[in-house]
């Protein structure tokens, strides 16, 4: 299959291009750059056209689905335009900046027979697999989470400061937060707290919050995100006699190695994960998915992660500053 991407951005530069050259069912790689056309040089194996915009790589690449990698508040806006033009889409996150959005694009791809995926890829590293079968090997069901993925200030001239291309804490790192409990739980939230802890006063953007989540069953999720503290990022997830500790979950170097800090009852143990590539475990899900013709889980992982986000929005809000 070809792949034609909408954006050269860092996440792109440093892990998708990476992660796309590494399968190979992938035989060509377009890129289209508003900015940077003339500096994108892909190796020969896989190097396809090179366009200097988006609509002209829509109309004139050959390319089976488009990844969008474009500024937030540009996401919608591609993902329809290649969606009309009859290509599976993936967005990176966040995909979309509101639910009704959401629902509108979701619908559209099912009209079209398409998938349409939010580029979420860390739950596709071992390591949450991992996770998850320590607690079914135990019989053990995890009844809570707190995670942290915070790290310092961005920039000035950083997308993210600029609420009018879709920056800010709760956009940038929600879905983090809010597709925990999808994960681990299974299930979407009955109720969410939260509450923005800090702001980027020049631009009046949210720079971190702290969350909530409630899910039934007595479930919950607590958790601190933003850009302005030093580097955290660890999940901790709980059961009734069983504690799971991780580093690096939501970023990870697919050259290295994970270790989970396992603690039942009175024993504890350290349990490593091979290194591996969540950005290779997303794409070659995506392969099969579009092989199959069957992309309900990526587009219902989508709006059940877009309903959280409206949730978590909602509060937030309504928790401002007084």
């Amino acid at each position: 299959m070809r792949m034609l991407i909408l954006g050269y951005s860092g996440i792109v530069q440093r892990r998708v291009l990476p992660a796309l050259m590494a399968i190979d069912d992938f035989v060509s790689i377009d890129v289209a750059s508003r900015s940077k056309a003339v500096d994108i040089d892909l190796p020969v194996s896989k190097k396809g056209d090179t366009y200097a915009d988006y609509l002209h790589a829509l109309e004139s690449s050959k390319a089976d689905i488009v990844y969008i990698s474009t500024m937030n508040s540009d996401h919608a806006k591609w993902a329809e335009e290649a969606l009309e033009k009859n290509f599976h889409v993936i967005v990176d996150k966040p995909a979309f900046l509101s639910l009704d959005t959401a629902e509108k694009l979701v619908a559209l791809s099912k009209s079209k027979n398409k998938l349409l995926a939010e580029a979420t890829v860390y739950e596709y590293h071992p390591q949450i697999e991992k996770i998850r079968s320590i607690f079914y090997q135990h019989k053990i069901l995890p009844i809570r989470i707190n995670a942290m993925f915070s790290f310092p200030a961005l920039s000035a001239d950083n997308f993210r400061y600029r609420k009018e291309l879709g920056g800010g804490a709760l956009l940038d790192l929600g879905v983090y937060a809010v597709s925990l409990g999808r994960i681990f739980f299974d299930a979407e939230p009955d109720d969410i707290y939260c509450k923005v802890n800090s702001w980027y006063e020049k631009e009046g953007v949210d720079t971190s919050f702290s969350a909530l989540i409630v899910y039934s069953n007595g479930r919950s999720m607590v958790g601190h995100f933003g850009f302005n503290t030093q580097y955290q990022n660890k999940v901790n997830v709980l059961g009734d006699g069983l504690s799971i500790d991780v580093d690096r979950v939501f970023t990870n170097s697919p050259d290295a190695e994970s270790l989970l800090r396992v603690s039942s009852g009175m024993n504890s143990s350290d349990q490593t994960v091979s290194s591996s590539d969540c950005f290779v475990g997303f794409f070659t899900k995506i392969l099969q998915s579009v092989k199959l013709e069957s992309f309900h889980s990526f587009t219902e992982n989508l709006l059940s992660d877009a309903r959280a986000m409206s949730l978590l929005n909602v509060s937030a809000q309504n928790n401002s500053r007084d």
